[in-house]
């Protein structure tokens, strides 16, 4: 009975998969540089608050030490 019941599942993604629409190649591209670009822009704004609160934290503790 389980048997039966996978095999069922995996015809019936296989069956599934076809009605799905693929993007173009041109589409594809498109998604993948607004995603690295959107990775890219994120990636220096943290590492721009990071070196924020690292300065700040380094003044607070000059401070500390006068």
């Amino acid at each position: 009975m389980t048997q039966n019941r996978i095999v069922q599942y995996v015809l019936d993604s296989f069956h599934e998969l076809g009605k799905v629409v693929w993007p173009t190649k041109n589409r594809a591209i498109n998604i993948c540089v607004l995603v690295v670009s959107f990775v890219l822009i994120s990636a220096f704004a943290v590492a721009g608050i990071d070196y924020l609160f690292h300065a700040g934290y380094a003044y607070l503790l000059t401070l500390a030490q006068n």
